[in-house]
């Protein structure tokens, strides 16, 4: 397996573990909350735990096959991650239950963010190879 490929599937299980982490941290929270105790964040939602699984098979599919549309997914993810942490900060902290809670939240989407980054690079590191080698 090529140098490359390699970064490329590493970058691709950075961003399935982002999604199992966000996965997990949605449907605890909506598990909690159905025991009438506080969810670990402000909004717990199986939507956005169902969007965040559809969002990891599409990266499945895509990032060998159509890099373009990885790419476009790895943005929105790092987008939503980058957001969820701004809110982290500009929120009411009241929302959360705990300190603790905010700050794991803002560590799960610094995965998040971090994954992103580094499927970027490694779609960067992917069509450098290809436009250095000669057709």
């Amino acid at each position: 397996m090529s140098e490359t490929r390699l970064s490329l599937t590493t970058a691709l299980r950075c961003q399935l573990f982002y999604a199992a982490l966000v996965i997990l941290w949605q449907i605890s929270g909506k598990v909690l909350v159905a025991l009438e105790l506080p969810s670990p964040g402000p909004s717990p939602s199986l939507t956005i735990a169902g969007i965040a699984f559809l969002v990891a098979g599409a990266m499945v599919l895509t990032a060998n096959r159509v890099p373009v549309i990885f790419a476009l997914l790895a943005l929105l993810s790092g987008y939503a991650a980058a957001s969820t942490i701004q809110n982290a900060f500009v929120a009411d902290p009241s929302l959360w239950p705990s300190d603790l809670a905010r700050y794991a939240g803002v560590a799960i989407n610094l995965v998040g963010v971090a994954a992103a980054a580094f499927s970027m690079t490694a779609l960067a590191v992917r069509f450098r190879g290809r436009a250095a080698t000669p057709d």
